[in-house]
């Protein structure tokens, strides 16, 4: 489960890059992430 986030962090951090719009999605999907990891 854990590494499912991760990617799905990943996937969303790349395509911030592409497209600014998700910026505060990706941000809180890593938020998510790291809460998830502790």
């Amino acid at each position: 489960m854990i590494w499912t986030l991760y990617v799905y962090d990943v996937v969303l951090f790349s395509y911030d890059n592409k497209m600014m719009n998700n910026h505060l999605f990706s941000i809180i999907f890593g938020h998510v992430n790291l809460f998830f990891e502790k």
